[in-house]
């Protein structure tokens, strides 16, 4: 299976994404940087790529890019780094129990409540 087969959204839909949604929310001296910062990001949480997207979405929403760009960061260094792109959802790796707390504790830092 090829890398690219394990994101769970396309290339170019990550890429306008990004640009609309995340970019496009920033002020316009830091855009450029953030952008390969954002692609960087999403690209490294391959499986998880959904939530990354939308992390740093909301957080380019509420001002706070920075802070969850770095969040993010740290967090793929510390836990997913080493778990393998076909086993970041399956909840008996730790890497990916922990993924998956991380982006809950994510979602509610920035006010978003999860649907029922």
């Amino acid at each position: 299976m090829s890398l690219e087969a394990s994101f769970l959204v396309s290339e170019k839909k990550r890429t306008t994404f990004i640009d609309n949604k995340i970019i496009g929310k920033l002020p316009k001296d830091s855009r450029e940087n953030a952008k390969k910062r954002a692609a960087k990001i999403v690209t490294d949480y391959v499986g998880q790529d959904i939530n990354a997207l939308s992390v740093l979405a909301y957080a380019a929403e509420q001002g706070k890019f920075e802070e969850f760009a770095q969040k993010l960061e740290q967090h793929y260094q510390d836990n997913l780094q080493d778990v393998h792109p076909e086993a970041r959802n399956n909840a008996r790796i730790p890497g990916a129990v922990r993924t998956e707390k991380f982006f809950s504790d994510c979602y509610k830092s920035l006010g978003i409540e999860p649907q029922q």
